[in-house]
């Protein structure tokens, strides 16, 4: 494969990495703060488009890391 062309895919994958984590940082917005806070938080269990905070938390991580990597093969 030649190079221009692997370029090209990193591109791709660090672009749809990027999409992924500014998309799963905007749903933290709507998902209000995290923690428990001794039972006075009502969002702490809160699901937003039909996923759980924890879920959106680790989209966000591995489409940061891959975005990441994807960085450093670049």
């Amino acid at each position: 494969m030649s190079k221009a062309k692997l370029n090209y895919w990193l591109d791709v994958i660090i672009g749809l990495a990027f999409v992924g984590t500014a998309i799963t940082g905007i749903a933290f917005l709507f998902l209000g703060s995290g923690g428990y806070r001794g039972g006075s938080n009502p969002g702490f269990a809160a699901a937003f488009l039909g996923l759980s905070r924890t879920t959106w938390k680790d989209l966000h991580t591995l489409t940061g890391l891959v975005m990441t990597a994807g960085i450093g093969v670049h």
